[in-house]
């Protein structure tokens, strides 16, 4: 395991999901968002390749990241504000972002980089809470703790993204270069699965 990663791990107070037994190729440590009251509000674990944010590479990677995104209601952001109750919107956007964070076009002037990705992420929120337009979302049956579960599906012009519910929490996913068709989820009971020092 990353020791750098390990004590915001540690930290995660809610069921956390990544790729099940069927995937046999590397697992490593994403990524612990947390709210101003240190609080943990998202987690992510990666699979396959880590991402070479490089798409135009002549072999670009094929990596899964699965985002997993608590239930929770509306409630005190810790700095004198709120955050808005979470839905599956909340992990399909944290997926969108993080396609595009992995994945942006280095072919793109430097000066134009953040202009692109600033207007990349405003559709990809826009995305998100559009998630029952089945003109933008299509629905790709996942197993999900044993049981085949309707997730909903989107392909990108970097990869794709995927959102929808488990048991206890949001779950969303993106990747690039592997199909999103097959995979399925599992509660991690061990985040030493994850000890892939590459990641």
């Amino acid at each position: 395991m990353n020791e750098a990663a390990r004590p915001q791990f540690a930290a995660v107070d809610f069921p956390v999901y990544g790729l099940d037994e069927m995937w046999r190729g590397r697992r490593w440590l994403g990524s612990v968002c947390s709210s101003a009251a240190g609080r943990v509000e998202c987690v992510t674990l990666g699979h396959g390749d880590w991402p070479s944010r490089r798409p135009d590479d002549p072999s670009p990677g094929r990596f899964v990241t699965v985002v997993t995104v608590p239930r929770r209601p509306r409630r005190h952001s810790g700095d004198g504000g709120f955050l808005d109750a979470t839905s599956p919107a909340t992990a399909a956007a944290v997926a969108g972002v993080g396609l595009l964070e992995d994945c942006w076009p280095w072919h793109i002037g430097r000066e134009l980089r953040n202009d692109w990705l600033r207007q990349q992420i405003e559709v990809a929120y826009h995305l998100a809470e559009r998630l029952d337009d089945e003109e933008l979302w299509r629905p790709l049956s996942l197993t999900v703790q044993g049981k085949a579960t309707v997730l909903r599906y989107r392909e990108a012009e970097y990869g794709w993204v995927l959102v929808g519910e488990a048991p206890d929490a949001y779950v969303g996913l993106y990747g690039r270069g592997v199909s999103p068709h097959g995979l399925g989820l599992a509660q991690v009971k061990d985040f030493d699965e994850y000890a892939d020092p590459a990641g």
